[in-house]
């Protein structure tokens, strides 16, 4: 129990109508913290699962059929709905494995390099302005594109060279994609997307490849939006919500509570982040660490790290 995410696990108990959440989980031979336990519930009332008195909302119904993170189950969820589904799967996938890129200690410029070619690219292919150089959802997006054109056009030997001079982990990439076909098989089995009919058999080769090609066919109800990076953005940051970090020029000032933005870690030439109750910093892996100056005053994040300066 003590393993098992507790927002998952509080969702489960009122699926299964076990009664108050915390009553339920003090009982275990090993309970979790009340903290911990009241964090969850917390979150979750945060998402919009919970209603009431610890109800399950109509998303925490859903949200409890997906054996996922929550949070993640969300995006995946408005995806569907809103028709961007196979930009979010990948996002979905590429924030419950890691980050497809890979950065040799002598090679960090080129990886930039290799991040801001992709950037400069749209999820369609055609050349991007300015959209999607300030997110690593998006870029991660384009990159799984791109990826999955050549792998299907010209073969797994193109696919794989494509990977070496981007940059990117090529067992990750196929890691991806059936990742992509599971979560996408989730949303089917819970009656938000249909399936090809040909496809309902045990999974192979040729299954996989016909059921990534119905996941990304955009001329499908749950892809309609899925070139439009503005819907792509507002359904990430549904989903990630309450994550939400945000500058100094996007915060309440009262909500600094006095305090002074640090200059130690990187500078005092970059933005200065809050998450509503302390300063953050961008992780030097995100195409947005580096950045002097920002397009919007917020950004969406699935989790953070504690770190020390070594």
């Amino acid at each position: 129990m003590l393993r098992m995410p507790l927002t998952e696990l509080c969702l489960q108990i009122k699926s299964l109508h076990l009664g108050d959440i915390k009553s339920f989980l003090l009982k275990a031979v090993e309970p979790p913290k009340e903290e911990a336990i009241s964090s969850a519930i917390d979150l979750l009332f945060k998402v919009g699962a919970f209603e009431g008195h610890e109800e399950l909302s109509p998303l925490g119904y859903h949200l409890a059929k997906l054996p996922v993170d929550v949070l993640i189950g969300k995006m995946m969820l408005y995806g569907a709905i809103f028709g961007c589904l196979s930009p979010v799967l990948s996002v979905a996938a590429f924030l419950s494995y890691k980050s497809p890129f890979i950065s040799p200690k002598d090679e960090k410029q080129n990886v930039e390099k290799a991040k801001a070619a992709l950037s400069n690219e749209n999820l369609d292919g055609s050349t991007s302005i300015i959209d999607n150089k300030q997110s690593d959802h998006l870029l991660m997006v384009i990159a799984y594109n791109k990826w999955s054109r050549i792998l299907q056009e010209h073969g797994a030997r193109s696919a794989h060279q494509f990977c070496r001079s981007f940059y990117l982990n090529s067992t990750v990439m196929y890691m991806i994609r059936d990742m992509r076909l599971q979560y996408g098989s989730l949303l089917a089995d819970i009656g938000l997307v249909d399936l090809p009919k040909d496809n309902q058999n045990q999974m192979n080769g040729n299954r996989k490849s016909n059921l990534e090609s119905w996941f990304a066919n955009i001329s499908l109800p749950f892809n309609l939006y899925a070139g439009y990076t503005s819907v792509i953005k507002s359904v990430i940051s549904a989903g990630l919500y309450p994550n939400v970090a945000a500058t100094l020029e996007g915060v309440d000032p009262g909500a600094l509570g006095g305090r002074k933005p640090s200059d130690v870690l990187f500078g005092k030439d970059r933005p200065r982040w809050y998450d509503g109750r302390r300063e953050v910093h961008i992780h030097p892996s995100s195409v947005n660490h580096s950045l002097k100056s920002v397009q919007y005053p917020f950004l969406v994040f699935l989790e953070k790290v504690c770190f020390t300066l070594a």
